[in-house]
């Protein structure tokens, strides 16, 4: 019983990392690179050709950053 409740802590644990690595770069990118504000119309839009971009970043930070640590880290 307490071998299970270690393993669901560090499953847990280990999935909170990814999701802050990936996630977290995702909706940053998103929230500098998709809005497009036109204070001369007083319109706010939404970049949408670049979606694909903020996606394929996010993932390449984490890919990196996991890169990094193995180096770093052994």
């Amino acid at each position: 019983m307490v071998k299970r409740a270690i393993i669901i802590k560090r499953v847990l644990l280990a999935s909170t990392v990814v999701a802050q690595i990936t996630v977290a770069p995702i909706i940053l990118f998103a929230l500098t690179y998709l809005p497009e504000i036109d204070t001369e119309t007083a319109t706010i839009g939404i970049r949408t050709e670049l979606i694909y971009w903020v996606l394929v970043a996010g993932l390449s930070h984490r890919i990196n950053f996991f890169f990094f640590c193995f180096i770093m880290g052994g």
